[in-house]
């Protein structure tokens, strides 16, 4: 069996994402199946050219295989190859051109989605230029219809799809994210010294609002100072703030297993999120999730057992779930522990495993 994969495959250690989600499924699946994966000329890159973007050709990886082509050299490539499936992992307008001309290829497209494109357009605040715009909703409307088989990651995003397309259901498969080894490693005694280290994770781009101030709103209420919060992402000016809070660039994989080794609590925002590799990462860390039903991942989740979950609608939860924590009403040692047992569940050797199954069933 031969799977091409279309993506990003970013060289930056310091991932988004549906960028880690395609460079570990590749790296995986690719043990077991023949596998190739196709970037672009992205105008990021400093090759990239009017010539490259249409005919370009490097190899970027030996083993496994990655390539960068331009779009005619894609075609080509795809002709000649003869993949028994093309995998499209995210969201790169560059696909629009497989899906166009599906006729050519004999062979199954795949896409995952890793969010719903027309709720996500008008919440992002980046996505300014008309064009731009029009090509992400003229892929996501190409991938629905063409695609042989849609992957998402959870029942939240199944449902938020659904208010914007009519799905075929045969069509769809859910398969959750999963996490690396290295967090699951980490160890971690859950001692609280003197403060509570909380997390927020706000993004490695600040043009998607994920309620930050609201957050903060409700840990300002919570009196005596008992904890502090680290906030990964972009500076924000704040005022009036009773707390400590301290903002952390977005890291690397090894830098970030190093600040996660004394951190206890992680707050996921009340926006929507089809699942949440971070969540998932700090919970394999030992640390204890505190995540809205709106959250995929909170399907795995067990409040009070194994982290919690509040209602999306009811933010104000958070502090009552933080006020009972401080207060010693839970055994935060245990929660950590079986918090941790969540990798077993949703590593990336199993999940990998999922779609070389998935594979072999949908030809």
């Amino acid at each position: 069996m031969r799977i091409v994969y279309l993506g990003m495959f970013k060289d930056s250690t310091v991932l988004s994402g549906p960028e880690k989600y395609s460079k570990i499924i590749f790296q995986f699946v690719s043990k077991s199946l023949d596998s190739v994966f196709i970037q672009y000329y992205f105008k990021y890159y400093k090759k990239s050219n009017f010539y490259n973007r249409l005919l370009g050709i490097e190899t970027t990886q030996e083993n496994p295989l990655v390539l960068r082509l331009g779009l005619i050299k894609l075609l080509f490539y795809l002709k000649t190859y003869k993949p028994d499936i093309i995998h499209v992992l995210s969201a790169e307008r560059f696909t629009i051109i497989v899906y166009i001309f599906k006729f050519l290829f004999n062979c199954k497209i795949v896409t995952t989605f890793h969010s719903v494109l027309k709720y996500e357009i008008p919440r992002d605040s980046a996505r300014r230029n008309k064009l731009g715009k029009f090509k992400d909703y003229l892929w996501e409307m190409l991938a629905i219809n063409f695609s042989d088989n849609l992957i998402l990651f959870s029942t939240q995003q199944l449902n938020l799809a659904e208010k914007y397309y009519l799905l075929n259901k045969r069509k769809i498969t859910l398969l959750p994210n999963g996490v690396e080894k290295e967090f699951y490693n980490i160890k971690k005694d859950f001692v609280i010294n003197k403060k509570l280290n909380i997390i927020f994770y706000n993004g490695i781009s600040d043009s998607i609002d994920r309620n930050i101030k609201e957050v903060i709103k409700i840990l300002n209420e919570i009196k005596g100072s008992s904890f502090r919060l680290f906030i990964i992402g972009k500076e924000i000016i704040l005022n009036d703030i009773n707390f400590e809070i301290e903002f952390v660039k977005p890291m690397n994989k090894n830098d970030l297993i190093n600040f996660l080794k004394d951190k206890h609590i992680l707050i996921k925002s009340m926006s929507y999120d089809s699942f949440s590799i971070f969540t998932l990462e700090c919970m394999s860390a030992g640390i204890i999730a505190v995540v809205s039903d709106n959250v995929g991942i909170s399907f795995f989740i067990h409040t009070g057992i194994n982290s919690f979950i509040y209602k999306h609608d009811n933010p104000g939860e958070i502090k009552e779930i933080l006020f009972n924590i401080i207060n010693g009403k839970y055994n935060l040692e245990s929660i950590s522990n079986e918090a941790k047992k969540i990798f077993y569940e949703l590593n990336w050797q199993k999940i990998s495993e999922l779609y070389v199954n998935f594979y072999k069933n949908s030809i």
